[in-house]
């Protein structure tokens, strides 16, 4: 089965709430020895704001690999 194309109609239709359309551009860095004490963070904070809830927090895509440079996004799962 093909999944439904992912346009403006497609997420008007399954985002909850007002959907912000600000274009936006996408910078490519080189790898930050940093990332890794940013994303601990992060994760803390959205252990505390979920609390128990939270079974496990990942950071994947190319930015949770020391030494490998950003692709055009990075998610935290």
């Amino acid at each position: 089965m093909v999944p439904p194309p992912v346009d403006d109609e497609y997420l008007d239709h399954v985002v909850v709430g007002p959907r912000d359309t600000t274009p936006r551009h996408v910078v490519l860095v080189d790898p930050d020895p940093d990332w890794p004490r940013q994303y601990a963070e992060h994760e803390a904070r959205i252990r505390a704001a979920l609390g128990p809830a939270v079974r496990r927090v990942e950071h994947i895509g190319s930015t949770s690999v020391p030494g490998c440079g950003p692709s055009r996004g990075s998610t935290s799962s």
